[in-house]
């Protein structure tokens, strides 16, 4: 394995790691609404229901089907903590700014819940982290950073970050098809990852169409859509795995979280005309897809791929053990 492919796989690492809530040096970011409309799939208005859910009012950025979204809000209360709290007690409307990460189960993005005041109050209520070791809370409006007068007014920015967002994946883009080297792509595409979210997909086409020596390599392109987890680059990256037959990207592709490739890594992994590595890694990538799926909330096709991994290992894994 390529130095490149250990250093994409040294940040997928990293960015799945979990960090207990309240450990002693967990430090939560604190973002405008414009960095973090940049950094989320999904930016809604809407009103939270005593189930804690959030019926959806309008879609800023991002999509989605339902009408409501189910989002753990267990520590974004409406309630202040009264030692770290100033003033009169918050008069909400019950409407919330909500920017939420799709990729795993829906969550927010960092402190990326507002509360809407009524008319006539402090405007916007934003979250922040008073102490640590310790979580997110209201917080007071004279210790609040942003200010936001009102709804109007955060999505104005929410809508400014989105445009912003924009013109730096093109910056970025121009950036990896100029380079000289390597080297520079690689730095690059690292600072184009983060802000390719789902749906993003002409964004990670623009991409693999720079594949090239002194550019970026399929490996680099392959863990980069899976540091993006888009389950809709699925048909790019099988594109991209068939015209290299670059066998250790098949190790690699369940992290994008897509049913469609259940039948591909599955017709690879029963052909015995195929290399035995393909097939190797067709086979743990079937094992690994379920336990994606279930990071995302998507049980019932856990279980689908559970069954054919049960059935695969029975029938297959004696070929690779011997």
């Amino acid at each position: 394995m390529s130095g490149r492919v250990l250093m994409w796989a040294g940040l997928i690492a990293s960015v799945g790691a979990a960090v207990p809530v309240g450990a002693a040096g967990d430090i939560r970011p604190v973002h405008s609404a414009r960095m973090l409309a940049a950094h989320s799939d999904l930016v809604v208005v809407g009103t939270q229901e005593p189930s804690g859910a959030i019926r959806i009012e309008t879609v800023v950025k991002g999509r989605w089907a339902t009408p409501t979204i189910a989002v753990d809000l267990a520590e974004f209360d409406a309630k202040p903590i009264s030692h770290f709290w100033s003033g009169p007690q918050p008069d909400l409307t019950g409407q919330v700014v909500a920017f939420v990460d799709l990729r795993f189960r829906p969550r927010i993005v960092a402190n990326g819940l507002f509360r809407i005041g009524k008319p006539g109050g402090p405007g916007v209520y934003s979250y922040w982290q008073p102490a640590n070791p310790g979580g997110y809370t209201l917080c007071p409006k004279a210790s609040d950073r942003f200010g936001y007068a009102d709804l109007a007014a955060i999505l104005k920015e929410a809508r400014e970050g989105i445009v912003e967002a924009a013109k730096k994946q093109k910056e970025l883009l121009t950036a990896i098809r100029e380079a000289k080297d390597t080297a520079t792509a690689l730095k690059a595409l690292e600072s184009l990852e983060p802000l390719t979210r789902l749906g993003d997909v002409a964004i990670q086409q623009a991409v693999a169409s720079l594949i090239g020596p002194g550019r970026i390599g399929a490996q680099d392109f392959v863990m980069y859509a899976c540091n993006v987890r888009d389950p809709e680059s699925w048909p790019l990256v099988k594109e991209v795995y068939e015209k290299t037959q670059e066998d250790v990207l098949l190790l690699h592709v369940w992290q994008i979280g897509s049913m469609e490739s259940l039948a591909y890594l599955k017709s690879i992994a029963y052909d015995k005309s195929k290399r035995p590595y393909a097939r190797y890694a067709a086979l743990h990538a079937i094992r690994d897809l379920a336990g994606r799926l279930r990071e995302a909330g998507r049980e019932d096709d856990a279980r689908a791929v559970d069954k054919v991994w049960q059935q695969a290992h029975k029938e297959l894994w004696g070929q690779f053990s011997q």
